[in-house]
Protein backbone atom coordinates (compact mmCIF):
# COMPACT_ATOMS: atom_id res chain seq x y z
CA UNK A 1 0.00 0.00 0.00
CA UNK A 2 1.39 3.39 -0.98
CA UNK A 3 1.95 5.95 1.75
CA UNK A 4 -0.34 8.95 1.88
CA UNK A 5 0.82 12.53 2.35
CA UNK A 6 -1.60 14.46 4.55
CA UNK A 7 -2.33 18.11 3.85
CA UNK A 8 -2.41 19.11 7.48
CA UNK A 9 -3.38 22.69 6.73
CA UNK A 10 -6.55 21.70 4.90
CA UNK A 11 -9.94 21.79 6.64
CA UNK A 12 -10.84 18.63 8.54
CA UNK A 13 -13.84 17.55 10.55
CA UNK A 14 -12.28 17.74 14.01
CA UNK A 15 -15.30 16.08 15.62
CA UNK A 16 -14.38 12.89 13.76
CA UNK A 17 -10.96 12.48 15.33
CA UNK A 18 -11.14 13.59 18.93
CA UNK A 19 -11.11 10.02 20.24
CA UNK A 20 -8.36 8.21 22.06
CA UNK A 21 -5.29 7.08 20.16
CA UNK A 22 -4.04 3.55 19.60
CA UNK A 23 -0.63 4.64 18.35
CA UNK A 24 2.40 2.38 18.08
CA UNK A 25 5.77 3.74 19.18
CA UNK A 26 8.84 2.04 17.71
CA UNK A 27 11.95 1.68 19.88
CA UNK A 28 15.24 -0.10 19.17
CA UNK A 29 15.38 -1.61 22.69
CA UNK A 30 13.18 -2.24 25.70
CA UNK A 31 12.66 -1.82 28.61
CA UNK A 32 14.02 1.62 29.35
CA UNK A 33 15.64 0.68 32.64
CA UNK A 34 17.89 -1.84 30.89
CA UNK A 35 19.38 0.39 28.21
CA UNK A 36 20.95 3.82 27.75
CA UNK A 37 19.40 5.23 24.61
CA UNK A 38 17.64 8.53 23.99
CA UNK A 39 14.95 7.02 21.78
CA UNK A 40 14.12 4.41 24.41
CA UNK A 41 13.88 7.08 27.10
CA UNK A 42 11.66 9.22 24.86
CA UNK A 43 9.30 6.34 24.12
CA UNK A 44 9.16 5.37 27.79
CA UNK A 45 8.26 8.86 29.05
CA UNK A 46 5.77 9.55 26.23
CA UNK A 47 4.12 6.13 26.47
CA UNK A 48 3.51 6.50 30.19
CA UNK A 49 1.97 9.95 29.80
CA UNK A 50 -0.23 8.94 26.85
CA UNK A 51 -1.51 6.04 28.93
CA UNK A 52 -2.24 8.36 31.86
CA UNK A 53 -4.19 10.56 29.43
CA UNK A 54 -6.43 7.64 28.49
CA UNK A 55 -4.81 6.62 25.20
CA UNK A 56 -3.66 3.09 24.37
CA UNK A 57 -0.07 3.36 23.12
CA UNK A 58 1.70 0.25 21.93
CA UNK A 59 5.48 -0.12 22.25
CA UNK A 60 7.04 -1.95 19.31
CA UNK A 61 10.47 -3.49 19.86
CA UNK A 62 12.53 -6.38 18.55
CA UNK A 63 11.91 -9.75 20.15
CA UNK A 64 14.64 -11.05 22.44
CA UNK A 65 13.71 -14.63 21.61
CA UNK A 66 11.68 -16.39 18.93
CA UNK A 67 9.31 -17.75 21.55
CA UNK A 68 8.35 -14.19 22.53
CA UNK A 69 7.99 -13.02 18.95
CA UNK A 70 4.49 -11.57 19.14
CA UNK A 71 3.96 -11.50 22.88
CA UNK A 72 1.96 -8.49 24.03
CA UNK A 73 3.00 -7.70 27.59
CA UNK A 74 1.37 -4.56 29.04
CA UNK A 75 1.28 -2.82 25.67
CA UNK A 76 4.51 -4.20 24.22
CA UNK A 77 4.57 -5.96 20.85
CA UNK A 78 7.78 -7.72 19.83
CA UNK A 79 8.79 -8.41 16.27
CA UNK A 80 11.34 -10.53 14.42
CA UNK A 81 12.46 -10.32 10.77
CA UNK A 82 10.05 -12.18 8.49
CA UNK A 83 11.65 -14.58 6.02
CA UNK A 84 10.33 -17.05 3.49
CA UNK A 85 11.96 -18.75 0.53
CA UNK A 86 10.43 -16.27 -1.91
CA UNK A 87 11.24 -13.25 0.26
CA UNK A 88 14.86 -14.36 0.71
CA UNK A 89 15.23 -14.72 -3.06
CA UNK A 90 13.64 -11.31 -3.61
CA UNK A 91 15.79 -9.68 -0.95
CA UNK A 92 18.92 -11.29 -2.34
CA UNK A 93 18.19 -10.03 -5.84
CA UNK A 94 17.49 -6.56 -4.48
CA UNK A 95 20.75 -6.62 -2.54
CA UNK A 96 22.75 -7.72 -5.57
CA UNK A 97 21.25 -4.97 -7.71
CA UNK A 98 21.67 -2.31 -5.04
CA UNK A 99 24.91 -3.77 -3.63
CA UNK A 100 23.52 -3.09 -0.19
CA UNK A 101 23.01 -5.69 2.53
CA UNK A 102 21.38 -3.02 4.72
CA UNK A 103 18.56 -2.77 2.17
CA UNK A 104 17.91 -6.50 2.47
CA UNK A 105 17.88 -6.29 6.26
CA UNK A 106 15.43 -3.38 6.19
CA UNK A 107 13.07 -5.27 3.91
CA UNK A 108 13.06 -8.27 6.28
CA UNK A 109 12.63 -6.04 9.32
CA UNK A 110 9.85 -4.11 7.60
CA UNK A 111 7.91 -7.30 6.98
CA UNK A 112 8.46 -8.44 10.56
CA UNK A 113 7.29 -5.15 12.08
CA UNK A 114 4.24 -4.97 9.80
CA UNK A 115 3.29 -8.57 10.57
CA UNK A 116 3.62 -8.04 14.33
CA UNK A 117 1.44 -4.93 14.17
CA UNK A 118 -1.23 -6.73 12.20
CA UNK A 119 -1.46 -9.27 15.03
CA UNK A 120 -2.92 -6.47 17.18
CA UNK A 121 -6.10 -6.31 15.06
CA UNK A 122 -9.69 -6.22 16.27
CA UNK A 123 -10.52 -3.69 18.98
CA UNK A 124 -6.83 -3.08 19.58
CA UNK A 125 -6.01 -2.23 15.97
CA UNK A 126 -3.24 0.34 15.59
CA UNK A 127 -4.23 3.60 13.90
CA UNK A 128 -0.75 5.17 13.58
CA UNK A 129 2.90 4.18 13.88
CA UNK A 130 5.73 6.51 14.88
CA UNK A 131 9.29 5.41 14.23
CA UNK A 132 12.73 6.87 13.80
CA UNK A 133 14.36 7.63 10.45
CA UNK A 134 17.32 5.27 11.01
CA UNK A 135 18.38 3.23 7.95
CA UNK A 136 15.19 4.22 6.13
CA UNK A 137 13.36 1.34 7.81
CA UNK A 138 10.14 3.34 8.14
CA UNK A 139 9.61 3.31 4.38
CA UNK A 140 9.63 -0.49 4.28
CA UNK A 141 7.08 -0.66 7.09
CA UNK A 142 4.83 2.01 5.57
CA UNK A 143 4.51 -0.01 2.35
CA UNK A 144 3.00 -2.90 4.32
CA UNK A 145 0.59 -1.40 6.87
CA UNK A 146 -2.94 0.07 6.46
CA UNK A 147 -2.35 3.15 8.61
CA UNK A 148 -0.11 6.24 8.53
CA UNK A 149 3.55 6.01 9.50
CA UNK A 150 5.10 9.12 11.02
CA UNK A 151 8.88 9.49 10.93
CA UNK A 152 10.43 11.17 13.98
CA UNK A 153 13.82 12.77 13.42
CA UNK A 154 16.00 11.47 16.22
CA UNK A 155 19.18 11.68 14.07
CA UNK A 156 19.53 11.77 11.15
CA UNK A 157 22.70 9.98 10.05
CA UNK A 158 23.98 12.77 7.80
CA UNK A 159 24.34 14.74 11.05
CA UNK A 160 25.10 12.09 13.67
CA UNK A 161 27.51 10.08 11.53
CA UNK A 162 29.50 13.13 10.59
CA UNK A 163 29.62 14.32 14.20
CA UNK A 164 31.10 11.00 15.28
CA UNK A 165 33.78 11.05 12.60
CA UNK A 166 32.34 8.10 10.67
CA UNK A 167 34.07 7.55 7.35
CA UNK A 168 31.91 9.04 4.62
CA UNK A 169 32.19 6.13 2.23
CA UNK A 170 29.63 4.39 0.01
CA UNK A 171 27.94 2.71 2.98
CA UNK A 172 27.55 6.12 4.65
CA UNK A 173 26.08 7.58 1.47
CA UNK A 174 23.65 4.67 1.04
CA UNK A 175 22.35 5.01 4.58
CA UNK A 176 21.93 8.77 4.23
CA UNK A 177 20.06 8.28 0.95
CA UNK A 178 17.82 5.58 2.44
CA UNK A 179 16.92 7.83 5.36
CA UNK A 180 16.12 10.67 2.96
CA UNK A 181 13.74 8.42 1.04
CA UNK A 182 11.98 7.41 4.25
CA UNK A 183 11.63 11.02 5.37
CA UNK A 184 10.28 12.09 1.99
CA UNK A 185 7.79 9.20 1.81
CA UNK A 186 6.54 9.63 5.38
CA UNK A 187 2.92 10.45 5.93
CA UNK A 188 4.13 13.12 8.35
CA UNK A 189 7.33 14.06 10.15
CA UNK A 190 8.02 15.22 13.69
CA UNK A 191 11.29 16.61 14.97
CA UNK A 192 12.61 17.19 18.46
CA UNK A 193 14.12 20.53 17.48
CA UNK A 194 13.51 23.27 14.92
CA UNK A 195 17.22 23.31 14.10
CA UNK A 196 17.28 19.67 13.03
CA UNK A 197 14.04 19.98 11.06
CA UNK A 198 15.37 23.02 9.19
CA UNK A 199 18.72 21.34 8.53
CA UNK A 200 17.01 18.18 7.26
CA UNK A 201 14.79 20.17 4.91
CA UNK A 202 17.81 22.00 3.53
CA UNK A 203 20.05 18.93 3.21
CA UNK A 204 17.50 16.80 1.33
CA UNK A 205 15.88 19.77 -0.44
CA UNK A 206 12.46 18.76 0.92
CA UNK A 207 9.60 21.07 1.87
CA UNK A 208 8.07 18.66 4.39
CA UNK A 209 4.86 20.71 4.79
CA UNK A 210 3.42 17.92 6.96
CA UNK A 211 6.10 18.38 9.64
CA UNK A 212 5.88 19.58 13.23
CA UNK A 213 8.40 20.33 15.96
CA UNK A 214 7.44 18.50 19.16
CA UNK A 215 10.17 18.44 21.82
CA UNK A 216 11.06 15.32 23.73
CA UNK A 217 9.27 15.11 27.08
CA UNK A 218 11.40 15.60 30.17
CA UNK A 219 11.17 13.36 33.22
CA UNK A 220 9.48 14.85 36.26
CA UNK A 221 11.48 15.02 39.49
CA UNK A 222 10.28 15.82 42.98
CA UNK A 223 12.06 18.59 44.86
CA UNK A 224 13.92 15.97 46.89
CA UNK A 225 15.32 14.50 43.67
CA UNK A 226 16.53 17.84 42.30
CA UNK A 227 19.95 19.47 42.57
CA UNK A 228 20.70 21.64 45.58
CA UNK A 229 23.77 23.81 46.13
CA UNK A 230 23.80 22.74 49.78
CA UNK A 231 24.16 19.06 48.86
CA UNK A 232 26.49 19.35 45.88
CA UNK A 233 30.25 18.77 46.04
CA UNK A 234 31.84 22.13 45.27
CA UNK A 235 34.58 20.93 42.91
CA UNK A 236 32.97 17.90 41.22
CA UNK A 237 32.34 18.03 37.47
CA UNK A 238 30.06 15.47 35.82
CA UNK A 239 30.10 14.19 32.24
CA UNK A 240 27.45 11.68 31.12
CA UNK A 241 27.75 10.19 27.64
CA UNK A 242 29.73 7.88 25.43
CA UNK A 243 33.44 8.45 25.12
CA UNK A 244 33.46 9.37 21.45
CA UNK A 245 33.78 12.43 19.26
CA UNK A 246 30.01 12.83 18.92
CA UNK A 247 29.42 13.39 22.63
CA UNK A 248 32.60 15.40 23.01
CA UNK A 249 34.35 13.12 25.48
CA UNK A 250 37.74 14.15 24.10
CA UNK A 251 36.92 17.85 24.48
CA UNK A 252 35.82 17.23 28.08
CA UNK A 253 39.14 15.64 28.97
CA UNK A 254 41.19 18.36 27.28
CA UNK A 255 39.12 21.04 29.01
CA UNK A 256 39.59 19.36 32.39
CA UNK A 257 43.36 19.60 31.91
CA UNK A 258 42.87 23.38 31.77
CA UNK A 259 40.25 23.53 34.54
CA UNK A 260 42.63 21.97 37.06
CA UNK A 261 45.10 24.80 36.44
CA UNK A 262 42.56 27.24 37.92
CA UNK A 263 40.79 24.83 40.27
CA UNK A 264 43.42 22.36 41.54
CA UNK A 265 40.90 20.53 43.75
CA UNK A 266 38.51 19.84 40.88
CA UNK A 267 37.45 16.26 40.12
CA UNK A 268 35.89 14.86 36.96
CA UNK A 269 33.37 12.02 37.11
CA UNK A 270 33.06 10.48 33.66
CA UNK A 271 30.05 8.18 33.13
CA UNK A 272 29.39 6.34 29.87
CA UNK A 273 30.60 3.50 27.65
CA UNK A 274 34.02 3.70 26.02
CA UNK A 275 33.30 3.50 22.27
CA UNK A 276 36.51 5.37 21.45
CA UNK A 277 37.55 8.36 19.38
CA UNK A 278 37.72 7.55 15.67
CA UNK A 279 40.65 9.21 13.89
CA UNK A 280 40.77 10.33 10.26
CA UNK A 281 42.58 7.12 9.30
CA UNK A 282 39.68 5.13 10.87
CA UNK A 283 41.69 4.09 13.94
CA UNK A 284 39.94 4.06 17.31
CA UNK A 285 41.57 5.47 20.45
CA UNK A 286 39.93 4.32 23.67
CA UNK A 287 39.53 6.26 26.92
CA UNK A 288 42.69 5.04 28.66
CA UNK A 289 44.83 5.57 25.58
CA UNK A 290 43.51 9.10 25.10
CA UNK A 291 44.16 10.02 28.73
CA UNK A 292 47.70 8.60 28.56
CA UNK A 293 48.44 10.54 25.38
CA UNK A 294 46.91 13.92 26.26
CA UNK A 295 46.42 14.32 30.02
CA UNK A 296 49.12 14.92 32.63
CA UNK A 297 49.45 12.09 35.13
CA UNK A 298 48.71 14.39 38.07
CA UNK A 299 45.48 15.49 36.36
CA UNK A 300 44.48 11.96 35.32
CA UNK A 301 44.47 10.97 38.98
CA UNK A 302 41.59 13.39 39.46
CA UNK A 303 39.46 11.64 36.81
CA UNK A 304 37.02 9.00 38.01
CA UNK A 305 35.94 6.92 35.00
CA UNK A 306 32.86 4.87 35.99
CA UNK A 307 31.85 3.49 32.60
CA UNK A 308 28.22 2.62 31.97
CA UNK A 309 25.93 3.16 34.97
CA UNK A 310 22.26 2.75 35.84
CA UNK A 311 19.84 5.69 35.56
CA UNK A 312 19.53 5.86 39.35
CA UNK A 313 23.31 6.10 39.76
CA UNK A 314 23.44 8.88 37.16
CA UNK A 315 20.69 10.78 38.98
CA UNK A 316 22.67 10.53 42.20
CA UNK A 317 25.80 11.94 40.57
CA UNK A 318 23.82 14.79 38.99
CA UNK A 319 22.79 15.87 42.47
CA UNK A 320 26.33 15.47 43.82
CA UNK A 321 28.14 17.38 41.04
CA UNK A 322 28.70 21.11 41.15
CA UNK A 323 28.18 21.27 37.38
CA UNK A 324 27.07 18.93 34.61
CA UNK A 325 28.84 19.28 31.27
CA UNK A 326 27.45 18.40 27.81
CA UNK A 327 30.21 19.11 25.25
CA UNK A 328 28.67 17.39 22.19
CA UNK A 329 29.93 18.18 18.70
CA UNK A 330 26.33 17.71 17.61
CA UNK A 331 23.13 16.64 19.33
CA UNK A 332 19.52 16.75 18.24
CA UNK A 333 17.67 17.05 21.56
CA UNK A 334 19.75 14.99 24.00
CA UNK A 335 18.30 13.49 27.15
CA UNK A 336 21.59 14.19 28.88
CA UNK A 337 20.59 17.87 28.67
CA UNK A 338 16.85 17.37 29.14
CA UNK A 339 17.25 15.25 32.28
CA UNK A 340 19.77 17.70 33.68
CA UNK A 341 17.56 20.77 33.29
CA UNK A 342 14.58 18.85 34.71
CA UNK A 343 16.73 17.99 37.74
CA UNK A 344 17.71 21.66 38.17
CA UNK A 345 21.41 21.07 37.60
CA UNK A 346 23.83 23.88 36.72
CA UNK A 347 24.85 23.05 33.14
CA UNK A 348 27.56 23.97 30.67
CA UNK A 349 26.81 22.76 27.15
CA UNK A 350 27.81 23.37 23.57
CA UNK A 351 25.84 25.59 21.23
CA UNK A 352 25.01 22.88 18.66
CA UNK A 353 21.94 21.20 17.17
CA UNK A 354 18.87 21.44 19.38
CA UNK A 355 20.75 22.09 22.63
CA UNK A 356 20.08 25.89 22.54
CA UNK A 357 16.38 25.02 22.33
CA UNK A 358 16.70 23.20 25.67
CA UNK A 359 19.23 25.42 27.46
CA UNK A 360 18.79 29.19 27.28
CA UNK A 361 22.21 30.82 27.44
CA UNK A 362 22.90 32.65 30.73
CA UNK A 363 19.29 32.00 31.80
CA UNK A 364 19.05 28.24 32.38
CA UNK A 365 22.66 27.28 31.67
CA UNK A 366 25.90 28.33 30.02
CA UNK A 367 26.49 27.67 26.31
CA UNK A 368 29.96 27.47 24.77
CA UNK A 369 31.52 26.70 21.40
CA UNK A 370 31.92 23.03 20.33
CA UNK A 371 35.31 21.36 19.87
CA UNK A 372 36.88 24.14 21.94
CA UNK A 373 38.51 23.02 25.22
CA UNK A 374 39.38 26.61 26.17
CA UNK A 375 35.79 27.80 25.77
CA UNK A 376 34.47 24.77 27.67
CA UNK A 377 36.97 25.27 30.51
CA UNK A 378 35.99 28.92 30.81
CA UNK A 379 32.29 28.04 30.99
CA UNK A 380 32.84 25.42 33.67
CA UNK A 381 35.06 27.84 35.57
CA UNK A 382 32.23 30.37 35.75
CA UNK A 383 30.04 27.84 37.54
CA UNK A 384 32.72 26.53 39.89
CA UNK A 385 33.70 30.07 40.89
CA UNK A 386 30.16 31.29 41.61
CA UNK A 387 27.84 29.02 43.60
CA UNK A 388 25.18 31.73 43.59
CA UNK A 389 25.15 31.69 39.79
CA UNK A 390 25.01 27.90 39.83
CA UNK A 391 21.96 27.90 42.10
CA UNK A 392 20.26 30.61 40.06
CA UNK A 393 20.75 28.78 36.74
CA UNK A 394 19.70 25.44 38.22
CA UNK A 395 16.45 26.77 39.67
CA UNK A 396 15.59 28.55 36.42
CA UNK A 397 16.35 25.38 34.44
CA UNK A 398 13.98 23.25 36.52
CA UNK A 399 11.18 25.80 36.27
CA UNK A 400 11.63 26.22 32.51
CA UNK A 401 11.68 22.46 31.97
CA UNK A 402 8.44 22.06 33.88
CA UNK A 403 6.77 24.73 31.77
CA UNK A 404 8.02 23.71 28.32
CA UNK A 405 8.87 20.00 28.47
CA UNK A 406 6.49 18.48 31.00
CA UNK A 407 5.27 15.10 29.69
CA UNK A 408 1.64 16.21 29.94
CA UNK A 409 2.24 19.12 27.57
CA UNK A 410 4.28 17.09 25.09
CA UNK A 411 1.72 14.25 25.08
CA UNK A 412 -1.05 16.76 24.34
CA UNK A 413 0.91 18.23 21.43
CA UNK A 414 1.66 14.75 20.10
CA UNK A 415 -1.94 13.56 20.38
CA UNK A 416 -3.31 16.66 18.65
CA UNK A 417 -0.89 16.35 15.75
CA UNK A 418 -1.47 12.63 15.34
CA UNK A 419 -5.23 13.05 15.35
CA UNK A 420 -4.82 15.43 12.42
CA UNK A 421 -2.56 12.96 10.62
CA UNK A 422 -5.05 10.12 11.09
CA UNK A 423 -7.98 12.28 9.96
CA UNK A 424 -6.17 13.37 6.81
CA UNK A 425 -5.07 9.80 6.12
CA UNK A 426 -8.66 8.61 6.31
CA UNK A 427 -9.82 11.48 4.11
CA UNK A 428 -7.27 10.53 1.47
CA UNK A 429 -7.92 6.75 1.37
Amino acid sequence: MATQTPKLNSPVNRESHLGKLRCALFTPNWPANETSNGIVTYVSVLEQQLRRDGHSPLVVTRAKSTAMRYADDAGVTQWSPCESVLSRISDRLTGIIAKDDAEQNCRRAGRGIAHALKQTGGDGAVNLLEMEESFGLARHVAQRVPFPVVVRLHGPWFLNGQANGVKQDKAFARRVKAEGKAIEAACAVTACSQKVLDTTREYYNLELPQAAVIPNPAPVYTSEMCWSADDAEEQTILFVGRFDRHKGGDTMLLAFQRIVEQFPDANLVFIGPDTGIRSQDDQVVNFAEFVAQHIDESVSQRINYLGKQTPSTIETWRRRAAVTVIPSTFDNFPYSALESVACGCPIVATRVGGIPEIILDDKTGVLVQPDDPESLAAGVGRILADRGLAAQLGAAAAEDSNQRFHPRKIAEQTAEFYRDVIAQWKAGT
